[in-house]
């Protein structure tokens, strides 16, 4: 979705504040009610003046009004609200382009169970950026000749994992059949049934699927010879891998974390599975992957 039509997600008094927004750069736009209109780019943020003018600092910032709140969300859910109940329970929209509006407001709970949420008070629109070539420099490591190396992407938020992960599907699916399972409709930005990003002609998608169950899905179901999925870590996911792997199928995959030390105390276990760890940092505003052997 170019940026003109990223801005028709907006009322139309904020499509005029934020026209001068960079979209190809910005990550986030963030509304929160009664707070100043913010554009985060990487490493910097912006608030947004009532004259479209982006500075440092809050002082004059355009503040955040009900109706802006209400109206976006209407948009978002093509006046129809009630259609969305679903997602708006998990705490996020994907939109047209991939593109995913977190949600902050009130739950109401019934019988311990989250039903949805109320009062919206935050948006949080995240921009995908896909990036054809963003895996390149890492294939030669992943992928060994006719097959592929089990692998660990470790990344703390916002250094391009996901990006890096569509990439990686995307170029595997040239040789593999590939199935991604996307729990959270991040890799394949699924909006209506139809992917938003190229994943390649080979790639099946899972869409809304708990990753430990997908990837079972996938091997019972789809005979795929490499999944990739996003932010494994948990004990079922842990079970599911090795499941995984006795079916002779290959997994690329990511985790939270800051280094390889970091993910062997927390989740040592797991990270034995795997034949290969990239680590994903940022430093003075550039994203670097540094390739580790797992041992």
């Amino acid at each position: 979705m170019v940026a003109s039509n990223i801005l028709q997600k907006f009322p139309s008094n904020l499509r005029q504040l934020l026209s001068g927004v960079d979209f190809t750069k910005a990550e986030e736009v963030r509304l929160r009610l009664g707070l100043p209109l913010m554009v985060y780019y990487g490493g910097r943020h912006a608030f947004i003046s009532p004259a479209g003018r982006q500075s440092p600092q809050p002082d004059g910032a355009y503040r955040v009004t009900r109706a802006d709140v209400d109206n976006m969300l209407s948009i978002l859910c093509d006046k129809s609200i009630y259609a969305w109940q679903d997602e708006i329970r998990n705490g996020y929209l994907t939109i047209e382009g991939g593109h995913r509006v977190g949600l902050c407001g009130r739950g109401v709970m019934e019988d311990g169970r989250l039903t949805t949420l109320k009062d919206i008070s935050g948006l949080n629109l995240r921009i995908a950026h896909e990036v054809i070539g963003a895996a390149d420099g890492l294939l030669p490591e992943i992928r060994q000749g006719s097959t592929v190396q089990n692998t660990l992407l470790i990344s703390p938020p916002q250094c391009g994992k996901t990006t890096l992960l569509r990439d990686i599907a995307r170029s595997l699916s040239g040789q593999f059949k590939v199935t991604v399972v996307d729990e959270r409709s991040e890799l394949a930005g699924m909006y209506k049934g139809m992917r938003q990003f190229d994943l390649g002609h080979q790639t099946d998608v899972l869409d809304g699927v708990p990753k430990a169950r997908g990837m079972l899905m996938a091997v019972r179901s789809l005979s795929p010879e490499v999944i990739v999925t996003d932010e494994i870590g948990l004990r079922e996911d842990t079970d599911a891998v090795r499941q995984v792997f006795n079916a002779g199928c290959r997994l690329v995959t990511s985790i939270h974390g800051f280094d390889l030390e970091s993910v062997r105390r927390r989740n040592g276990e797991l990270l034995s599975l795997f034949d290969l760890a990239v680590v994903l940092s940022m430093r003075t505003g550039v994203r670097e992957a540094v390739t580790q052997t797992v041992l």
